[in-house]
């Protein structure tokens, strides 16, 4: 089963209710089959909505704690899911700010079935616009990546039935949580199909010469857009090239732009 996931880091003021009504919003206008059915600030995802102005209430709301130096208030974390058609689950931890200053960047993550139907890139593209992120991903999961190792890197242990040491570059395991750490040199554990660069991340390599390679590359808010392909359905369709032109691409990054260096192992045990 194919997984679509996109990730957004984040620093803008997300707890703020217009910016949640835009995001649900994007996701109505893209398709009614991913607008949540269940939203909650906690697990079970129980409480059923039926549209925008419902989802109010569970958007941020403000919750508090006590320390030794006070009480302080924060934005609870928003959760969503659908569990019929296009089942998914969406998780908002908002920003967090002190005196205007971000202390935590806020981070979203969408998981959800592929459909071709669904015009994921363009809502991809609705939430760079209206979240202006440090850096954002949208990939498409087949079994290759979803794999329990596919990334597998030399070491001195774990012989395999072919005589060869491998084990799991732990990076994977952040492609595929959407983890994004915008304040690290390695900040983003692959090249995705698309990617949101924004303005401190793209000063950081040539775009002329990404470009050359073969990227697909659009001018967004301060940022940048950029895709390995025309349609997101190719990673399911031909994942070997995918996989030849993404490590094209990637050769035309600094090498500690991702963290993962290499490509996955088609069917490695």
């Amino acid at each position: 089963m194919s997984i679509i996931k996109i990730s957004i880091n984040t620093q803008i003021p997300t707890a703020n209710w217009e910016i949640g009504k835009a995001i649900l919003e994007a996701f109505l206008d893209t398709s009614e089959k991913l607008f949540p059915e269940f939203v909650s600030w906690k697990q079970p995802v129980r409480t059923p909505v039926k549209g925008v102005e419902e989802c109010q209430e569970y958007w941020a709301p403000v919750s508090s704690y006590k320390d030794a130096t006070g009480v302080h208030s924060f934005a609870t974390n928003m959760l969503w899911k659908r569990a019929s058609a296009l089942k998914s689950d969406w998780h908002v931890m908002h920003t967090s700010s002190n005196n205007g200053v971000v202390k935590l960047h806020g981070v979203l993550l969408f998981s959800i079935r592929f459909n071709k139907s669904v015009d994921f890139f363009g809502l991809f593209k609705k939430l760079c616009q209206i979240l202006n992120p440090e850096v954002a991903t949208l990939h498409l999961f087949t079994d290759i990546e979803s794999q329990k190792n596919p990334y597998p890197c030399w070491v001195d242990r774990q012989v395999n039935s072919d005589g060869v040491r491998w084990e799991s570059d732990p990076a994977a395991g952040d492609f595929f949580a959407g983890a994004l750490h915008p304040e690290r040199e390695e900040s983003i554990p692959n090249l995705p199909w698309s990617i949101y660069f924004g303005a401190a991340i793209r000063g950081k390599f040539d775009e002329k010469q990404v470009a050359a390679s073969g990227a697909l590359i659009e001018e967004l808010n301060d940022g940048l857009l950029l895709r390995v392909s025309s349609e997101i359905s190719e990673v399911e369709k031909d994942f070997p090239a995918f996989s030849e032109r993404r490590a094209r691409i990637k050769s035309h990054f600094p090498k500690e732009m991702f963290v993962i260096k290499r490509e996955p192992v088609m069917n490695f045990g």
